[in-house]
Formats: structure tokens, sequence, C-alpha cells
């Protein structure tokens, strides 16, 4: 009897999906189908619902709203996940399906200890690596910034906090951007914030026609006085540019430069308990191996976050022979 219940409900699920399907395409409208893309999602995260039917609304890729919960649904197989990977353009499916693949690999053993030159027994590479990455992408960034091989670019994010990295590994507004970098809220860097005024007067010229004209219309130098980066300027000339202007919007931040500089010191300090460096050949060449062996895993490497890893070792001092030899053999997969 109890089975027959579920399979009842397995039916039930099933046809509202499908009823959704049918209606999602033949609505016109956007905010009629944002509406159905939530009831959707909601059957789809249900524990009844077949995975075979989650892989099928998976392939359609009808977008962030419902790729978000298919990863989210506890009977995603990871070939599903694997179209989903595919299919990820925006910083809420990154976040679910990282999350998602955390539960999936189910990693059995701390990896993390490997960093501070224990040996691990590791039965899946893809498993191994996403265990580690975050922290030894905040390893590597400090290795190397102390041997002066990498500059860090900052990045403004308003919604999910700044973020900052290497410069020239092509890796700002990315995937593996968002999911590796540490942000700023760090110990190991400090954040220097000025006003470059004669950036300011090339973006007002281009936005206003003539410096002349914009100097008299500067609303985003509000901004800058307010932190103290320019001279206060007088109440009644800010009252005129806004009578005129009505508002800036957002263009204040983009007048405002933000340096990244290393925090030589603490970086030290922190890499006393974990490093790359102080690793054995043998541990360091077998990080190595396992990140190649991730190059094609929908997720690690899909998103480029073994392939970075990777590029840091490459140019990493520490970093054997033999295994930059390795290194080399994949460099095209790399780019």
């Amino acid at each position: 009897m109890r089975v027959r219940k579920m399979k009842k409900m397995n039916k039930n699920v099933e046809e509202q999906i499908s009823s959704l399907l049918i209606e999602i395409k033949s609505s016109a409208s956007h905010h009629d189908k944002q509406s159905l893309f939530y009831k959707l999602g909601d059957l789809l995260t249900d524990p009844t619902t077949p995975s075979e039917l989650l892989h099928e609304v998976a392939v359609s890729n009808l977008g962030v709203i419902v790729n978000c919960k298919i990863a989210e649904a506890p009977q995603v197989s990871k070939e599903t996940l694997a179209i989903l990977c595919k299919n990820a353009q925006n910083r809420w499916e990154w976040r679910s399906l990282l999350q998602a693949y955390g539960i999936a690999l189910n990693p059995r053993l701390d990896y993390s200890v490997i960093l501070t030159n224990k040996t691990v027994d590791v039965k899946d590479s893809a498993e191994f690596v996403l265990s580690i990455c975050v922290e030894l992408t905040s390893i590597l960034w400090q290795e190397l910034a102390i041997h002066k091989l990498v500059t860090f670019y900052y990045r403004q994010d308003a919604y999910d906090g700044d973020h900052f990295g290497p410069e020239d590994f092509e890796l700002e507004e990315t995937a593996a951007e968002y999911l590796l970098s540490p942000g700023y809220f760090v110990d190991w860097v400090t954040r220097n914030e000025y006003l470059d005024s004669e950036y300011v007067a090339d973006r007002l010229e281009e936005e206003w026609g003539t410096w002349d004209a914009a100097i008299d219309k500067a609303g985003a130098l509000e901004h800058g006085a307010g932190v103290g980066h320019l001279e206060p300027i007088a109440e009644t000339v800010f009252r005129d540019i806004f009578n005129e202007l009505g508002s800036i919007g957002g263009m204040e931040t983009q007048f405002i430069i933000t340096d990244v500089e290393p925090d030589y010191l603490k970086m030290k300090e922190n890499l006393k308990t974990s490093s790359f460096e102080n690793l054995s050949d043998q541990i360091k060449h077998e990080v190595v191996l396992h990140l190649i062996e991730t190059i094609n895993h929908p997720f690690l490497g899909g998103f480029s976050i073994s392939q970075h890893l990777l590029k840091l070792l490459m140019i990493h001092p520490a970093t054997p022979e033999q295994s930059k030899a390795l290194i080399f053999l994949v460099s095209s997969q790399l780019l």
C-alpha cells in the first residue's frame, strides 16, 4: 500500500512538471515565465522527482532559477551536474554547483592535512582537488607574492563582496575567481584607495563633452570629497549639479582606484602552518598529478579551477622539475 502511494505521488509530480513545461513554452510574458520557473524549481527539488526528469529539464537549460534548483535536488546525478556546469553563466549557478559537488563527491577524509606535509591516501582526484582548491589557492598566491612573481588586481563587487587576484592569469570576472578568491577580508593583504584626478578628467570629458564644461557638473566628485580624497565642495555647488544632472547613479565608483598590497610579514606567519614550499617533492608531485587528472572534470576543469592552480605551480620556484615537465605537456589545455 505504501509503495503504491509513493508511485502515485511520483506520477503526480511528473504530471505537474510536464504541465509547467508546456505552460512555460507557450508563455510570452517574461513576468509569467519567472513565476512559472519558481514553481517548477520547487517541484524539481522534491525528493520524489525522478533523477532522469531532472536531467531532461537540465538539458533544456531554462535559466538560472531552474538550473540552481536542479543542482540543489538531493537526487541529482553527476551526469546532470555536468550538464549544469556546461550551461552555467551566473554566480548563483556557480555557487549552487559548488555546494552540489561538495555533496556529490562527499570527501571522506580531511585532505587539507596534505598541506602540512602529511601523506593522504587519495581515492578520487576530483574529491581531493575540490577539498583543497580554495586553501591551496590562498597558499600559492601568498608564496608567489613573497617571491615577487605575482601582483594583485582588485575588483569591486557590491553583491558578494570585493574580490582580488593575481594579474595576468585571465582570472578576473570568471567562475574560478568567484569560487577561489578569498575576498578582501583576509589578513594578508592591505587595501589602498585613492582618487585618480587625471582619470576623473578623462571620464567626465568622455561623458559630458569637454572638461571645462564638465568640471561644474562633477557629481561624481562628491564621493571623493565625502571620503576625504578631495577638498570639500560647497553645498550650493552640489545642489546646482544635481538639479541639472538629476543623479549620477553608480558613476562615483568608477573614479576610485584601489590597490591591493601584500602584507609579507603576515604571509610568512600564515605559511608556517600550511604551505606548498615545505612539502616533500613526492607530495608536490602528487598534487600536480591530481590537478592534471581533473582538467577535464566538468566542474574543476570546466570552470578552470585546476588549470589556474597548475599555472601557478608552473611558475612556482618550489615545484619539482619533473612536475613542471608534466604541466608543460598539458599546457595547451591550460589556456
